[in-house]
């Protein structure tokens, strides 16, 4: 999987663990986590994907001022 480029996580038990082991993805470009358990810490993971260039959420119980790490924001 080190060469990943697209994973879909929609309507999946996505824990802050599951999140610490994207960050080893470094070819991700694109995550979609619709209907994902998404928290601040989990987003925080994100930062360590250079190549990830669309993040697809919707439909999440996150809190509604979570947002991408200005790091991946394009």
């Amino acid at each position: 999987m080190k060469h990943l480029r697209v994973l879909r996580l929609a309507n999946t038990r996505v824990s802050d663990a599951t999140w610490q082991s994207l960050g080893s993805l470094d070819q991700l470009e694109s995550l979609s986590v619709f209907g994902a358990a998404v928290t601040p810490a989990g987003l925080a993971t994100l930062t360590r994907l250079t190549k990830l260039r669309r993040i697809y959420a919707g439909e999440t119980n996150s809190a509604a001022d979570i947002s991408a790490p200005a790091a991946n924001r394009r």
